[in-house]
């Protein structure tokens, strides 16, 4: 298993089990040390993941006093994969919470979307309102269809750039979506790690996909040892609780 710690303000690694077991009885990693490997949703201090060993289990706390003692290089590995056990294992979020999470961003970019691609359409066609007086029972002009078919098209084009930069801002400052992070959610790559900008907008586009399947690449949440929906698959993401 791979370790990263960081020391100095540097992150370092990766490591082995028995090189991580070996900077922790020398002191290298200290307590408060900032830990991670994959299957842990965040990097988190040495001290509130190694307290999570129980103790009356005879291999672990072994573990904990050879490393702490001075013991052997295999000491040292076991003491590694002991830390790697003691609850880090990650926990994906199931298909509710990923709905709830997807309503609260849906509602937040229906009103962000209204509201640039309205200040958008009061800027490209000030007469547009005029388009929309149509007599009952008379046809529109063809400049009113015009005029009609270009803010509609301007209301969808902003709806798709407000929601890529949606993604894009929240995904890459905080791995997570505001309806994620209301829901204690985060997304990660398949090793643990954030998402880089290009991955970010590979997923934007194949959550696009996952609904146009009517709806099947989100369902498919619900069967998967992982949760993965069908842009999870794509992307190599995961969903994971942080609470």
């Amino acid at each position: 298993m791979a370790w990263y710690y960081a020391t100095d303000g540097q992150r370092r690694g990766p490591v082995s089990d028995e090189e991580f077991g070996d900077l922790v009885r020398r002191g290298v990693i200290a307590p408060d040390s900032l830990v991670w490997t994959a299957g842990m949703a965040d990097w988190r201090r040495l001290s509130e993941v190694a307290p999570e060993l129980p103790p009356p289990i005879p291999a672990r706390t072994d573990a904990l006093a050879g490393a702490a003692s001075g013991a052997p290089a295999e000491t040292a590995a076991t003491f590694g994969r002991a830390v790697a056990e003691a609850g880090t294992a990650p926990r994906y979020a199931g298909f509710w919470l990923r709905v709830a999470a997807r309503l609260i961003d849906g509602v937040l970019l229906w009103v962000a979307g209204q509201v640039v691609g309205g200040v958008l359409v009061a800027l490209l066609i000030p007469d547009a309102l005029g388009a929309f007086s149509i007599e009952p029972g008379a046809e529109p002009s063809g400049e009113q269809l015009a005029t009609l078919l270009a803010v509609f098209g301007i209301v969808f084009f902003s709806s798709l750039v407000t929601g890529l930069v949606y993604d894009l801002i929240f995904l890459k400052g905080w791995s997570a979506t505001p309806g994620k992070l209301a829901m204690g959610l985060r997304i990660r790559t398949a090793d643990g790690g954030p998402l880089t900008i290009g991955r970010i907008i590979g997923r934007h586009f194949a959550v696009s996909l996952s609904g146009l399947l009517m709806g099947i690449g989100y369902l498919m949440v619900a069967f998967d040892l992982e949760k993965r929906g069908l842009h999870d698959h794509f992307c190599a993401t995961r969903v994971v609780r942080t609470r």
